[in-house]
């Protein structure tokens, strides 16, 4: 599973994991993907911001790096937490206030920050680095006093970005940043992938795409635009199934999903709604009982390093579907 596809598998179980999963492997990841997600809305708001998210270098040492902002012929690197609650941090280390010791992540943005610059000689480009933390979670607090304040931006100082990170000249920049990625060494596919989830721990049903929270819209059959009760947002019909079969596709990955499957996961009443999504957006195999999964999977296989990138980034978007009849 590469790093990006598993971004997706991870989002897909947002709101749908059963409690004793609460404290597994993919509620942390969960945690830091939401993190970034936050971080990267926001720049995405502010036009003038150059950047780029999930970065992998090697060097001396192989690193990621969670933003790269380019500014002005100089760089800014971002490592994002998303830790929640009160903390302590000292030199090597952070604490929470349930004593569970994490490496402190100045550690992390040096490493980054020096492998950075060797590239950067490499590529005979003579750039300033600036490095911050980003704690994301609006619940974080230090309960002792922040060492290097000025290379940290909490949650409440998020207004700071446009003045921190503006471009003045977005073109140049834009080509600067262009280079920099082009020097990216992929490395993140030797690690373990995450472990999966059985699928009878999932829950079934339809999630709102705008707040990502489960049973909280119920399609009539009648109607084709369908309101959310949390966040109030209005989607289309098509669109809920779309997104709904979406996710159960990258959950089963190459195991695939049936027609009555998909049915069963969406709850759904409109069984020729969910075929007609199913034949339009998705390949299939077999005659009589089809077999649907992404066209991504089969190629994700023999695809190089940064093609499986490029690939998986796709499945994280809602594309929209042709309107339904």
């Amino acid at each position: 599973m590469n790093h990006n596809y598993e971004i997706a598998y991870v989002n897909a179980l947002t709101s749908r994991l059963s409690e004793d999963c609460h404290d597994s492997e993919i509620m942390n990841k969960f945690k830091g993907y939401e993190g970034e997600q936050l971080v990267e809305n926001l720049l995405k708001q502010q036009h003038q911001i150059v950047f780029s998210h999930n970065l992998e270098f090697v060097s001396s040492n192989a690193v990621q790096i969670d933003f790269l902002i380019i500014h002005n012929s100089q760089i800014s690197i971002l490592e994002v937490k998303h830790y929640y609650g009160d903390f302590e941090i000292y030199d090597n280390y952070i604490k929470s206030s349930y004593n569970k010791l994490y490496t402190s992540p100045f550690v992390q943005l040096y490493k980054a920050k020096n492998t950075l610059q060797s590239i950067l000689q490499e590529m005979n480009l003579n750039l300033p680095i600036n490095h911050y933390i980003v704690f994301s979670n609006p619940t974080f607090t230090f309960r002792n006093h922040i060492p290097n304040r000025s290379q940290v931006l909490l949650h409440s100082e998020f207004y700071k970005f446009p003045k921190l990170f503006r471009s003045q000249q977005i073109h140049k920049d834009k080509q600067i940043i262009q280079q920099i990625i082009a020097k990216q060494q992929i490395f993140t596919h030797r690690f373990k992938p995450v472990e999966r989830v059985a699928f009878n721990k999932i829950a079934k049903g339809i999630k709102c795409p705008g707040c990502k929270k489960l049973h909280t819209i119920i399609i009539e059959e009648k109607k084709k635009i369908i309101p959310c009760t949390n966040c109030l947002k209005k989607f289309k019909r098509v669109e809920l199934y779309y997104f709904n079969i979406m996710e159960l596709a990258i959950i089963k990955e190459k195991e695939g999903f049936t027609i009555p499957g998909a049915v069963e996961w969406c709850e759904a009443n409109n069984v020729q709604t969910v075929k007609r999504i199913c034949n339009q957006h998705f390949k299939s195999k077999g005659q009589k009982y089809k077999t649907y999964y992404l066209e991504e999977f089969s190629r994700w296989c023999g695809a190089n390093d940064q093609e499986c990138k490029t690939r998986s980034l796709e499945i994280l978007t809602l594309k929209k579907p042709k309107q339904d009849r």
